[in-house]
């Protein structure tokens, strides 16, 4: 694997690992919290596994057993937390689990060179799953964040 690949994978590893942290030994219902306004950790999980799920068809994957439009549809830019709406988080955290291994394999082989037309208009491909780790990072600290305050820990 390049190094650009190795060093994109570690990133979205270290984000994984820490949403899969701040899911655990939630209270009941606490997924949904909304603390001071912020948005509810369901929300934030389902928002980075949409934003996940659109790097990989940037990368010519897909990810078994879960649809890219649904999941953007309820988590993407724009929408707000929906209990009524929401995904189990222990789905989302499994579907999340899931696309490190799919994410990984398309690294690998991925030419990450091109220019590609992005949300945000023109990027490399490397850069703009570049900004996607950032993204997704942000989001990580808002989770362990949301856990802490959800937890009491």
């Amino acid at each position: 694997m390049p190094s650009q690949a190795q060093r994109l994978e570690g990133t979205y590893r270290r984000n994984l690992n820490t949403f899969l942290k701040a899911g655990a030994d939630l209270p009941q219902g606490a997924e949904h919290a909304r603390v001071n306004g912020a948005s509810s950790l369901n929300w934030v999980t389902g928002h980075v596994l949409g934003s996940r799920l659109l790097i990989l068809s940037f990368l010519s994957a897909a990810q078994p057993g879960v649809d890219m439009q649904d999941v953007r549809a309820r988590y993407g830019k724009g929408t707000s937390p929906d209990p009524a709406a929401a995904l189990p988080l222990a789905d989302l955290l499994s579907h999340l689990a899931a696309t490190q291994e799919t994410l990984a394999a398309a690294l690998a082989t991925a030419d990450l060179t091109p220019t590609v037309q992005s949300p945000f208009g023109p990027m490399v491909l490397g850069d703009f799953i570049d900004f996607f780790g950032w993204h997704e990072g942000y989001h990580a600290g808002q989770a362990i964040l949301l856990h802490h305050q959800l937890t009491g820990q």
